[in-house]
């Protein structure tokens, strides 16, 4: 793909734009959402996915950044999908302070939603997240997504450079450090906190459930240790070697082998 100069020099600007995108934050004040739509949406930020009137809402605080965030996604789409139309996911930003380049991947994530794309583009983000994390500079590399997805190029480099766009995720953060959130990922199941991905693997299908009114899945049998393992014997060595007497030159034939003898059983 060739990229004009006035791509690769916007990619340039954007290192000064990382500074700015990791610093300062305001209290936010969260706003009703109620049945509002997708217009109204992007034009407070919202990121969404499911309907409005699902009775189950999932909050989810996460850093594109983190390795348990990108994990964590397939367990959030299996519960997503397990209860269709009951479930609506609500993306909020918190990039670490200690993760060099999550605040810019967090403004072009913003970008991207502004544009109706948010959910393609976090997709991309956590994909590739072990590729543009080592990089001297990604910002290079999210306006190529943008460009993946159909985006205008320098319209999304100009939204990463909008002072709005840093606010917003400011915004979001302030929210997340009112509520206390000491690392990422957490959840909120209908306002009950879940912390890190294996929290949410071990309690969250059974919050849904009981959120839903529906009974709780069974348990699943507790593993075996190697030690605890049946010691189950198999023939006497003797019914093994008469049906070796016994096989036919036929390698078609079924092997079958006899019942232990009154004599196997006396040895």
């Amino acid at each position: 793909m060739k990229i004009n100069k006035k791509y690769f020099l916007t990619g340039l600007v954007l290192v000064s734009v990382l500074i700015a995108a990791v610093v300062g934050l305001r209290a936010f004040r969260q706003t009703g959402t109620g049945e509002i739509s997708k217009l109204t949406k992007l034009r407070m930020g919202l990121k969404t996915k499911g309907p409005d009137h699902a009775p189950i809402k999932i909050v989810e605080f996460s850093d594109f950044q983190c390795g348990a965030c990108r994990k964590a996604q397939p367990v959030l789409d299996t519960l997503f999908k397990e209860y269709p139309g009951k479930i609506q996911i609500v993306f909020k930003h918190f990039p670490l302070p200690g993760h060099t380049w999550s605040g810019l991947a967090h403004q072009a994530a913003e970008c991207a939603n502004q544009r109706g794309v948010f959910w393609p583009y976090m997709d991309r983000l956590f994909a590739d997240q072990e590729k543009w994390m080592p990089l001297p500079n990604p910002a290079d590399q999210f306006l190529r997504y943008a460009v993946d997805l159909k985006l205008n190029v320098n319209t999304f480099a100009n939204c990463l450079l909008d002072e709005k766009t840093r606010q917003r995720v400011r915004n979001e953060f302030a929210e997340g450090e009112a509520l206390e959130i000491k690392s990422t990922p957490t959840f909120f199941i209908d306002n009950e906190r879940v912390v890190g991905l294996v929290e949410l693997e071990k309690r969250g299908n059974a919050i849904v459930r009981k959120k839903l009114g529906l009974p709780p899945l069974p348990e699943p049998p507790p593993a075996v240790a190697p030690s605890e393992q049946p010691n189950l014997p198999g023939p006497p060595a003797s019914s093994i070697n008469r049906a070796a007497e016994n096989m036919t030159a036929d390698p078609s034939m079924p092997v079958v082998i006899p019942e232990p003898s009154l004599a196997d059983e006396k040895r």
